[in-house]
């Protein structure tokens, strides 16, 4: 009996020692797929979240090691990243839907038709700066498509000028001979009798800080002949040539600088920003750093009076640009005096014509502006256009 007994309960203890070690491999075989399953979603998870992470990470330590920057730290940093912006253009204007003639400015205000051989386009300069690997650069709208600003008026006054010039007789297929033919020798006849007058480049604000400054020309009286009349008369702006120079570039004419193409502006009166792009989609090789849209100020709200500005840019274009070792961007350094309405910041940056479309640092490194304006009357009194416009222009490509 006591061997029976143990009999059994050496079958029973055999029975469960063999069903534990059969149950074992099968949770092993359940427990193993789930581990790598779970394994390969956090794996799957991280992998798309590491350029995330990476960015988050980075932005963070970025920040705490930028802020407290120096005027000559953010200068060395971004000297080869802010160009000179040249930007030549001309008025097309159509006569009752006639092939459109180009025309120009001269040096003494005459409004006349534009001939590569014989004069030049309008010329302004401005400032930019590379915010891409493939060369796209912000700017001004009134940088980059300068008859766009206050247009109306502009505009206006050359339509008064070709009314009066042009009978209103003359067929649609006849308007280009005949402006070749006769405006020369008509604006000689009548000469004594115009009166100067300046086509507006005046903001709301303050006057727009571009180093073409007001375009002055001349325009006739009205006479008792029969004019055509303005309403069939349409006018736009043609860029000839866009181009940007770099520091220490030598460059003597418009000729000389990286050609480049327009791309995009605000559609906003109030947001004075354009995006442009180098013709070959590259940057040149000296540009190390570009202009970090996705760190600019997002929050204009916070961009405090007393916070440092520190703007680097081509005041007068050439002027003072211009050395006999090339081209030299300049610095300023100042602070935000005025919190921002929501369009613009205002800071007491000394600038004139020329800084239009300088990017304007914080000390952190971080873009807080893009200057686009200020006072001709008095220094210190400066406008730039929040960046968060920038970025948004940017990422609307």
């Amino acid at each position: 009996m006591n061997n029976e007994n143990f009999n059994n309960e050496t079958s029973q203890s055999n029975f469960e020692e063999h069903s534990s070690s059969t149950e074992i491999p099968g949770k092993k075989k359940w427990l193993l797929p789930t581990v790598f399953a779970v394994l390969g979603i956090c794996s799957t998870i991280l992998f798309f979240k590491a350029g995330e992470l990476k960015k988050l990470w980075s932005n963070s330590s970025a920040d705490s090691l930028k802020c407290g920057m120096t005027q000559t730290a953010i200068y060395e940093k971004y000297k080869n990243s802010v160009v000179l912006v040249a930007n030549s253009y001309v008025y097309e204007v159509k006569v009752k839907g006639s092939a459109p003639v180009q025309f120009t400015v001269t040096e003494s205000g005459e409004l006349t038709p534009y001939d590569e051989h014989q004069n030049n386009p309008i010329t302004i300069t401005g400032t930019g700066f590379f915010v891409s690997k493939d060369g796209k650069l912000i700017t001004n709208r009134h940088v980059a498509s300068p008859w766009t600003v206050n247009s109306a008026d502009d505009i206006t006054s050359i339509k008064e000028v070709v009314s009066y010039k042009i009978p209103d007789d003359i067929e649609a297929s006849q308007i280009a001979d005949y402006i070749k033919q006769h405006w020369s020798e008509e604006i000689k006849e009548i000469d004594e009798e115009w009166a100067e007058v300046k086509l507006h480049t005046d903001t709301a604000v303050a006057a727009v800080d571009s180093a073409a400054g007001d375009i002055s020309i001349n325009m006739p009286e009205q006479k008792s002949k029969n004019p055509v009349d303005i309403a069939e008369i349409e006018v736009t702006g043609k860029i000839v040539r866009l181009g940007i120079a770099l520091h220490n570039n030598k460059v003597k004419q418009i000729e000389d600088f990286i050609p480049c193409e327009f791309i995009s502006q605000s559609d906003d009166p109030n947001v004075d920003v354009a995006v442009i792009q180098t013709i070959s989609h590259n940057l040149p090789s000296k540009v190390k750093n570009v202009v970090d849209l996705s760190l600019a100020a997002n929050d204009d709200s916070a961009i405090k009076p007393g916070t440092k500005a520190i703007m680097i840019g081509y005041p007068m274009g050439m002027q003072l640009a211009g050395t006999q070792k090339g081209i030299k961007v300049q610095v300023y350094e100042g602070e935000v005096n005025k919190e921002s309405d929501g369009f613009a910041v205002q800071y007491n940056i000394t600038s004139t014509h020329g800084a239009s479309g300088s990017p304007v640092f914080n000390d952190c490194g971080r873009l807080i502006a893009v200057n686009f304006a200020g006072y001709d009357q008095t220094q210190g009194f400066n406008f730039g256009v929040v960046a968060k416009y920038a970025l948004s222009l940017y990422e609307n490509e």
